[in-house]
């Protein structure tokens, strides 16, 4: 078995870089092509509590997706998987203690930062949501260390499973016979 892993400073690190770089960028492509002013982002102070509210339930949202692809794809189903937090460094967490394909494990991975990230970003561009934006790219942000364990299984050769780490960001490689 080899060990693919991230340290969580460099993941914060990469992520906080990633955040400063991009989001100026997109909120500049919004207005140029909405043309929505993001000062009137929130009008109203219960706009903010819903806001925190849904990001928080999409926190769950963000774990049950991968558990969701977890287990469609591991034999014990269910039995297989765990959701939890890593307290340490207040980090929510998927795992699956089977191992999958590299196809499956990268399914797992992505569908989360897509499902919430990417498509309310392309949604909120089309129907000129600045709130969804805003939305989109603080759950892209949350879906950033899967993106970058994502890099790291794009190295693995194919007929490897892979097999989710079980208390660091990252996975191990397995050989196994077919």
């Amino acid at each position: 078995m080899e060990e693919k892993t991230i340290s969580v400073a460099r993941l914060n690190l990469f992520g906080l870089l990633f955040f400063v770089a991009s989001t100026p960028l997109i909120l500049f492509l919004y207005h140029f092509v909405n043309g929505v002013d993001i000062r009137t982002l929130f009008d109203d102070s219960i706009q903010i509590i819903y806001f925190v509210l849904i990001f928080l339930l999409s926190i769950l949202i963000h774990e049950l997706i991968h558990a969701i692809i977890f287990a469609f794809f591991a034999k014990k189903r269910w039995k297989s998987i765990k959701i939890g937090v890593f307290w340490k460094h207040i980090t929510p967490y998927a795992h699956c203690s089977e191992p999958l394909s590299k196809s499956e494990y990268a399914l797992a991975l992505i569908s989360p930062g897509i499902i919430l990230g990417i498509i309310p970003i392309c949604y909120a561009f089309i129907f000129a949501d600045l709130l969804l934006l805003i939305y989109g790219l603080i759950m892209l942000f949350a879906a950033l260390g899967d993106f970058m364990i994502f890099i790291l299984l794009l190295k693995v050769s194919r007929g490897k499973k892979i097999m989710d780490h079980n208390s660091k960001v990252g996975f191990w490689i397995i050989d196994i016979e077919n």
